[in-house]
C-alpha cells in the first residue's frame, strides 16, 4: 500500500477488460472511458446507448467484486481508435476526427444528463 488509490484498466472501452482480465489483486479500482459512437453515429442510435452503460458498469462488477468502478472520460466521440494502423491525417479545414460538431448543443447536453444517470444507476464510484 502506497497510501493513495492505484487503479487500472483502459483507455478505450469496456470491451477491453472484458477480454484482457485484469488482476484484481493489483489494483484499488477498474476503470473504462465510454463514448456511444463505436458502431453507429445517428442522434436515435446514440440515445438508445445509455442503458448500455448500466449493462457494462453491472458486467463490470461481477469481472471485479468489491471494487469501485470509474468510467472515464466519457466522452460524445471517440477520442482515439484503438484499432487504428496507421497515423490520422487532418486536412486543413476539416474538423479533428475526435471532434463531433454536436458536441455544444443541447442534444449532447441530453445525452451525457442520461450517461451520467446510467453511470449512477449501474453503480460507478466518484473518482
Amino acid at each position: 500500500n502506497i497510501g493513495v488509490p492505484v487503479g487500472s484498466g483502459t483507455d478505450a472501452f469496456f470491451t477491453q477488460i472484458n477480454r484482457e482480465r485484469l488482476p484484481k489483486d493489483i489494483m484499488d479500482f477498474v476503470c473504462y472511458s465510454n463514448n456511444p459512437q463505436v458502431h453507429a453515429f445517428d442522434n436515435d442510435s446514440i440515445m438508445s446507448t445509455v442503458e448500455g452503460q448500466v449493462a457494462n458498469l453491472e458486467s463490470c462488477a461481477r469481472l471485479y467484486p468489491g471494487l469501485p468502478v470509474w468510467v472515464t472520460p466519457v466522452t460524445l466521440k471517440m477520442r482515439w481508435n484503438p484499432d487504428a494502423t496507421g497515423e490520422v491525417i487532418i486536412r486543413r479545414g476539416q474538423v479533428p476526427p475526435d471532434v463531433d460538431i454536436r458536441q455544444m448543443s443541447l442534444f449532447t447536453a441530453s445525452w451525457f444528463l442520461r450517461s451520467l444517470a446510467a453511470c449512477i444507476r449501474g453503480g460507478a464510484q466518484p473518482g
